[in-house]
């Protein structure tokens, strides 16, 4: 299933991929592929879940559609990467989840000369600036748990392990189990 939201061989994955990064290799090409899709493409938590192209077309997605096109990109790069995730509580319920409800988080790991490199495209700089959210991850070491915002972790993992993503994921988020509230919003869909 995780093939049909990838859609790596579609045309305007593969253009988009020519036209931007074929002068790039190795960890510049990596590092160039990651900032473009964090920065380029805007976080909506209330976006439903869509393809990769769909997400380059539209200009949006959210945490599950931005490292979908993350994954898919660097994959058809030739990077040897799983799309993973995590089930979180939104503290703020205002980014992923509603009240204390569980929400599967998405991230990407590459494993890049023998080292595990860990990637969330989701937040763009804009969101981050006018959400007042913090990133304090170290480089290529991402985790849920370093999102802050007035020194108060944003998310709270509830499983100490992570999973690669599995059809299983996308039929509990098609269900709607899994909501979100960005902001005040009365628009409340994850999916």
């Amino acid at each position: 299933m995780l093939n049909q939201y990838c859609d790596a061989g579609n045309s305007v994955i593969i253009n988009y991929l020519s036209n931007n990064f074929d002068d790039k290799s190795g960890l510049e090409k990596l590092n160039a592929i990651y900032n473009e899709v964090k920065n380029s493409i805007y976080y909506d938590s209330t976006a439903p879940i869509q393809r990769a192209s769909e997400t380059l077309v539209m200009g949006r997605g959210n945490n599950f559609d931005k490292n979908v096109l993350l994954h898919t990109l660097l994959k058809t790069s030739g990077f040897n990467c799983k799309l993973l995730y995590k089930f979180i509580i939104d503290r703020t319920e205002r980014l992923a989840g509603i009240g204390r409800k569980e929400a599967p988080w998405f991230y990407v790991e590459i494993e890049f000369f023998s080292k595990k490199l860990y990637l969330d495209a989701s937040f763009d700089r804009e969101f981050l600036r006018i959400s007042g959210v913090e990133d304090r991850s170290r480089p290529y070491d991402f985790a849920p748990e370093n999102y802050f915002i007035d020194d108060k972790r944003i998310f709270e993992s509830t499983l100490s392990k992570t999973a690669e993503f599995s059809d299983n994921i996308i039929r509990i988020m098609s269900k709607g189990r899994y909501h979100t509230k960005l902001f005040g919003s009365r628009r409340s869909s994850y999916v």
